[in-house]
């Protein structure tokens, strides 16, 4: 009993060892797509300055022309200026994601990060929920780990109860000297003598060290089992819910994109237009931040569909 307590507690403990390298490598791929965003985010930036720029400079000629009022001028002005804090927040945070990773991946805080994958959603298909509801019950680490503390608690309540039991113990000696004092009369010569015995030891008062010992480890065992039990409803809730959001991940890329492509579309007339002067400034200037909006929030979506994936990946129980 105490043998096969102490093998199941070593099997949990290699579980728990593959849950922190599962958790490790969900915080890595965390990182790596927050530092995507955070250079996503910047580079879209730095494409709205150029445009809302470019549009500062037609305006400018437009006023000189007495085309557009003065008003009209200081309102690309300060949609410039909210551009430019928005470039500025995106650079800051790319340091911070950067010191992330790093910290993660143990590089030194200020190495460089440059990200030159493009991001490709995938279509990967993880199969009907109940499929991945047995994968995970089969494959979770922490379900392994508290399945292996259940066989080591009963193996311990074989072990305690073994106390009301007698002890047999089995011995045996081997004397080879010169002379032998094991055998008479004795001669200066070496000389070889064995022995094997046999011995029953019984404890008839151990001050009911057995009942508590005993007791106590059925109680341990009950309490695996709940905890178990508790531990499959939380998996259950978890991948259910990371498998939802993994399929309205894919939907929201769809709409994300029809939006950028609709707001691409809005931008190109609204320019056209108001160098032609058939529109209004305001009308640009509202195409330029829907625009840039739409890109934001295809961005976001790409990032989540990621996220949600390696979040799938991870409650199913697969640590890669």
């Amino acid at each position: 009993g105490a043998a096969n307590n102490a093998s199941y507690q070593a099997e949990a403990t290699r579980s728990d060892v593959i849950k922190d390298k599962g958790e490790l490598v969900f915080n890595i791929k965390s990182a790596y797509w927050n530092l995507f965003r955070a250079n996503e985010i910047k580079r879209l930036a730095d494409e709205n300055v150029a445009q809302v720029s470019a549009h500062l400079e037609d305006t400018e000629n437009l006023t000189k022309q007495g085309l557009v009022t003065t008003n009209d001028l200081l309102k690309v002005k300060v949609q410039l200026s909210n551009s430019r804090i928005l470039q500025s927040d995106a650079a800051n945070n790319i340091q911070l994601a950067t010191i992330v990773f790093n910290s993660i991946v143990r590089l030194p805080l200020q190495t460089d990060i440059e990200i030159i994958s493009p991001l490709t959603p995938t279509s990967k298909e993880f199969g009907e929920l109940e499929k991945l509801l047995t994968k995970a019950f089969m494959q979770r680490p922490e379900i392994l780990a508290m399945e292996s503390r259940i066989k080591a608690s009963d193996a311990a309540i074989i072990s305690a109860a073994g106390g009301w039991f007698p002890q047999i113990f089995l011995t045996g000696n081997y004397t080879y000297s010169r002379p032998n004092q094991r055998i008479i009369p004795m001669k200066d010569e070496f000389q070889d003598t064995w022995d094997v015995g046999v011995s029953i030891q019984f404890d008839l008062w151990n001050s009911l060290s057995t009942v508590h010992q005993t007791s106590q480890a059925r109680s341990q065992h009950e309490q695996n089992k709940d905890f178990l039990a508790t531990l499959k409803d939380g998996v259950t809730l978890e991948v259910t819910q990371n498998y939802l959001n993994y399929q309205q991940a894919k939907e929201r890329i769809r709409l994300s994109e029809l939006n950028v492509q609709q707001a691409n579309e809005s931008y190109r007339m609204a320019s056209e237009k108001f160098k032609a002067g058939l529109t209004t400034n305001s009308e640009l200037l509202d195409a330029e931040v829907a625009l840039l909006q739409s890109k934001l929030q295809l961005t976001q979506a790409l990032v989540d569909h990621e996220l949600s994936e390696a979040r799938l990946t991870k409650s199913a129980g697969d640590s890669k």
